[in-house]
């Protein structure tokens, strides 16, 4: 399953995004010009807790100049820099479970505000 928070998005065939993927596992970057996705990174794999504590965990992602950070939990995990991205936009999120209602995600807090804020 993964959970993506998508950034500077402009419309469908153009964004970027952070993918969370086996519960936060794996974070890889994509971007997303002219409805061609590219994934840009990928972390290698990540510590997580397998015994009940992986829905606790906090996503994020903030994007500064060109520079895409992903956070889990508040630390940055995995950053690219990334040329071709729009230089505003809004946000987005999506959930994809190869099980359809497999395992639901709940969102507790959404935030959005200006780096430094």
């Amino acid at each position: 399953e993964a959970i993506s928070l998508a950034g500077r998005y402009a419309d469908e065939k153009n964004y970027v995004s952070c993918a969370f993927t086996q519960g936060g596992a794996y974070v890889q970057i994509y971007e997303v010009v002219r409805g061609v996705s590219t994934q840009v990174a990928q972390s290698p794999e990540l510590p997580i807790d397998y015994f009940g504590h992986t829905d606790q965990k906090h996503y994020g992602l903030r994007v500064v100049g060109k520079k895409l950070t992903c956070l889990i939990d508040g630390e940055p995990t995995l950053s690219a820099e990334l040329p071709q991205m729009a230089s505003r936009g809004t946000i987005g999120i999506e959930v994809w479970d190869p099980l359809r209602g497999g395992r639901p995600h709940r969102i507790q807090e959404l935030t959005v505000s200006k780096f430094g804020e």
